[in-house]
């Protein structure tokens, strides 16, 4: 039946694809499906379950300290934007993995085009909620690590650290969690100093 909204007390439902089947970038592309989905491999990962007001306050504080990179002429995106990861000398509607990270900092300009990034940008950050944690550890780990991403941060809401994948020869190496009070910088950009106990300023205490 697909996911639902409630409209003026009324549920709403909405059509999704068939999680059982795997699709290309042009089928994605393609898709009359109201909502937020990514590929991985062909196969759908489903976006749409809400993330919450700690996942917008630790996107939207880390966005703010990256912002300066626009200074330098260097574009910074935030999610969703459809990124598409393509092989060499493959076209963009054959990729069969379509993703939407929380920021990403492509340097290559001509990357960016009318339906997304074409191609893997330098600098991915993930926002993890307990929700998306096996996706974003394992999943993206190894599809950004397979796609030559330079460099993958996760910024994990529950433990309020950051930990940054450095890609070497084809392998990301694991950096040792960042926790409050610490000073981080991505390794292209020496120089942008981020502050992580300012990353999760802000996060609530929910009751169950």
């Amino acid at each position: 039946m697909g996911y639902r909204e409630i409209i003026n007390g009324e549920p709403k439902y909405f059509e999704e694809p068939d999680f059982s089947q795997t699709y290309t970038a042009q089928e994605y592309y393609e898709w009359p499906y109201d909502g937020m989905f990514e590929l991985i491999n062909g196969r759908v990962i489903d976006k749409n379950q809400a993330y919450g007001p700690n996942h917008q306050t630790v996107s939207g504080n880390l966005a703010s300290a990256i912002f300066p990179l626009l200074n330098r002429n260097i574009e910074v995106f935030l999610g969703p934007l459809d990124v598409y990861l393509i092989e060499p000398h493959q076209n963009w509607r054959q990729a069969t993995t379509v993703v939407q990270p929380d920021i990403l900092v492509p340097i290559d300009a001509h990357k960016i085009k009318h339906h997304g990034c074409v191609g893997s940008p330098n600098f991915i950050v993930e926002v993890v909620t307990i929700a998306s944690s096996i996706i974003d550890y394992r999943e993206k780990f190894e599809v950004y690590q397979q796609f030559g991403i330079d460099e993958y941060w996760i910024a994990d809401i529950h433990h309020k650290c950051i930990i940054r994948n450095i890609l070497k020869e084809g392998k990301y190496e694991i950096q040792r969690a960042a926790f409050a009070e610490e000073i981080i910088s991505p390794q292209q950009f020496p120089d942008l100093r981020i502050k992580v106990e300012e990353v999760f300023e802000g996060i609530r205490e929910f009751d169950e």
